[in-house]
């Protein structure tokens, strides 16, 4: 029998061993995946599954015949080199990916700030956010800002919803009496926190003490005894003309909480040293930066940072690509003991009970 028709017979013969055993062994992984493998020989009988288990086939069948060609050829040493190959394929396509998220999660966290933060109730800060979160939630997105809505609620919050600000471009100075302004309030226990006037600028609020003492606090800032509180109904106002342009004078603080990769604010912010260079795929969760009082502007490209917090999302595939767990990026949140700090502070020293 000359070479020819020997090669010829042996791929044919090895090559329907293979497509049979390929054909069995799938038809009985089909029967194990519900429940019971010897039930999947059933599966050689039926027509309807053919297009299932026919790739499965051809897999076994070009197997087989590879492994007799080697042998045929003089070159079955080749087989122990097969596990270290089989090895190899899986690590290569995670280690890749798993290197590649690592790298890139080193290089943003480097451009992260994590603080110290100044106390915001000696403060009069304006929050800029992603309005997708209503009520209890607003500025939710992060647990830091939870915390803000909750500590600074009760005597108001200047914010700016983003899905409300038109034609403004922050790639220069904006006037913050230009911004659409609203008043969050967290409105709790109306029979002992009394509003006489809800704006910065001149208003003020009156506590109640448990003696029926009043105690005016600064504005926009009354963080009182809130352990009594019973109830808790958050309002939102547009603020008029006039009462953004006595706001804005008493603003002298900016926090950011846009909470995606993308938003109006990307002309002013990518021009920032602080974000050269980032990629566009990184969320901005939380910025805060001082701001000079009575200017009554915000200049996104020369802010100077107090804590600046970036988020990206990237998986990268397991160990075994397809079949093993992914591996998620572990997102870290930098100075969130300053927020906490920050925000927990009352005007007198103390702590506000929120916290």
């Amino acid at each position: 029998m000359t070479w020819g028709r020997q090669l010829l017979r042996g791929l044919v013969r090895w090559g329907l061993t293979g497509f049979a055993a390929g054909w069995l062994a799938s038809a009985i992984g089909i029967g194990c995946l519900y429940g019971n493998c010897a039930a999947g020989l059933l599966v050689l009988l039926s027509q309807d599954m053919a297009q299932t288990v026919f790739p499965f086939a051809l897999m076994g069948a070009g197997l087989f015949a590879t492994l007799w060609l080697l042998i045929w050829a003089g070159l079955g040493w080749t087989f122990k080199w097969m596990p270290l190959v089989a090895v190899i394929a899986g690590i290569s396509p995670w280690a890749a990916t798993y290197s590649y998220q690592t790298w890139t999660r080193w290089k943003i966290e480097g451009r992260e700030r994590a603080g110290p933060v100044p106390p915001m109730a000696g403060r009069t800060p304006v929050v800029i956010y992603d309005d997708s979160y209503r009520g209890e939630r607003t500025f939710g997105c992060t647990y830091a800002m939870s915390l803000f809505h909750k500590t600074q609620g009760p005597g108001g919050i200047l914010a700016v919803p983003l899905s409300s600000v038109k034609g403004v471009k922050f790639s220069g100075p904006i006037a913050l009496a230009d911004l659409p302004l609203e008043l969050h309030r967290l409105e709790v226990a109306p029979d002992r926190l009394k509003p006489k006037t809800a704006l910065a600028g001149g208003a003020s609020l009156v506590a109640i003490d448990g003696d029926g003492n009043e105690h005016t606090t600064q504005a926009l800032k009354d963080i009182s005894d809130m352990s009594d509180f019973e109830t808790k109904d958050f309002t939102v106002r547009v603020l008029s003309k006039e009462e953004r342009q006595a706001a804005a004078s008493e603003i002298d603080y900016l926090v950011l909480s846009p909470c995606r990769s993308q938003s109006v604010l990307d002309s002013g912010l990518r021009q920032n040293p602080a974000f050269a260079g980032l990629r566009h795929d990184v969320r901005l969760m939380v910025a805060m930066a001082p701001l000079e009082k009575g200017k009554g502007s915000i200049d996104l490209p020369t802010l100077s940072f107090d804590l600046l917090d970036l988020d990206w999302r990237y998986m990268a595939k397991g160990l075994v690509p397809f079949y093993s767990r992914p591996i998620h990026v572990r997102d870290t949140s930098p100075g969130l003991g300053a927020m906490v700090e920050s925000f927990c502070a009352g005007p007198d020293g103390g702590r506000n009970v929120a916290c």
